[in-house]
């Protein structure tokens, strides 16, 4: 099958995205197990879309593998790479879902019953793709990975460093491309960030300087970080009190819930939401304008993981607010001077 890349496409691929898709397949066709390091809302599912489907060139007997963290990214994912290829070529691996397909996006705790259930139909893996793969250290992921023997292995992250400096990224030997956060937002396929510091007297409780960070900076729709589910519910309700109508989102809802409150948010109905982690990983909600980091977060990785899901471009028309001219960031804690804007990259430090 003879395919070109970005043939066919709903919309032309942005500049990096085009630069990375041969750089990577030159990669594999060395044999080399590489990472794609690209910042959060870049286009990485684009990107794994297209690539996803230049693979599937030369299938024969085997299946493309795309595993996610989540089960909320093995539905949004797996719509992606069906737009692309085609609902009948793409199949969800995780809980009662079990559809064998050309390319499979399973989630990481499914993986090793995915594992056996090729291994019984006789499919052999030609390309694996890890998203979010700086969780590629998990014993799940590393122990079965393996035992697929993908011919091929590519995994893509924003951050591609460890909380803890001695662990390692160790699937991959290589990085074959790196678009960060200077790169996006030269390009504009990020806004820049806009930090509000606390400055306010000493001693003050953290939910009033929140509070008061958010009356002097916080426009349009924005969202809260909490420690626990419990402390979600009694926060949102605290501001609910104050005039800032909120709600949790949290695990303890059901997904048609949660994504109920986030249009109550996106439509202005509520001012803020407080979330436990929902930012963590693969949501796109590029119409948030701020977000407050009222939970201290003592990893690396995920506190740029969360700070990077404001910074998406809203390509979507705001009458009410105008364009999305940068992302604001309430720090309360002081994070930012704590842990950097720029991170260097640790794979087998």
């Amino acid at each position: 099958m003879n395919l070109v890349p970005w043939e066919g496409a709903e919309w032309p691929p942005r500049a990096w995205q085009a630069e990375a898709l041969p750089l990577i397949i030159d990669g594999l066709k060395r044999g080399q197990a590489g990472l794609v390091c690209a910042v959060m809302g870049a286009g990485k599912s684009i990107l794994q879309a297209e690539l996803v489907r230049m693979a599937t060139r030369n299938l024969r007997d085997r299946v493309i593998v795309v595993c996610v963290p989540t089960q909320r990214l093995v539905r949004q994912l797996s719509a992606t790479m069906a737009n692309r290829l085609g609902e009948d070529r793409v199949g969800q691996f995780y809980g009662k879902k079990k559809q064998v397909r050309d390319v499979i996006v399973t989630c990481n705790p499914s993986l090793p019953k995915l594992q056996l259930a090729l291994e019984e139909a006789g499919r052999g893996v030609g390309l694996c793709v890890v998203d979010e793969a700086h969780r590629s250290e998990a014993t799940t992921i590393r122990e079965t990975i393996p035992l697929l023997k993908p011919v091929t292995l590519v995994g893509f992250t924003a951050t591609p460093f460890r909380s803890v400096p001695r662990e390692t990224v160790s699937l991959f030997d290589t990085v074959f491309y790196r678009y960060n956060i200077e790169d996006a937002v030269r390009d504009r396929v990020l806004v820049p960030p806009r930090v509000e510091f606390w400055r306010g007297t000493q001693g003050v409780a953290i939910d009033e300087a929140c509070l008061e960070l958010m009356e002097q900076n916080a426009q349009g729709p924005g969202i809260v970080s909490a420690r626990s589910i419990e402390d979600a519910e009694a926060y949102a309700a605290w501001l609910t009190e104050r005039g800032w109508p909120a709600l949790a989102v949290h695990s303890g809802l059901k997904t048609t819930e949660q994504d109920a409150r986030l249009e109550q948010l996106r439509t202005g109905e509520l001012r803020a939401v407080v979330h436990v982690s929902l930012l963590a990983e693969g949501v796109d909600l590029p119409w948030l304008r701020w977000l407050c980091l009222r939970r201290k977060v003592q990893a690396s990785v995920r506190f740029l993981q969360e700070v990077g899901r404001v910074l998406r471009v809203d390509r979507t028309p705001n009458t009410m607010l105008g364009p999305k001219n940068d992302g604001v960031i309430l720090d309360p804690h002081l994070l930012l001077g704590q842990f950097g804007w720029t991170t260097p990259e640790a794979i087998g430090r």
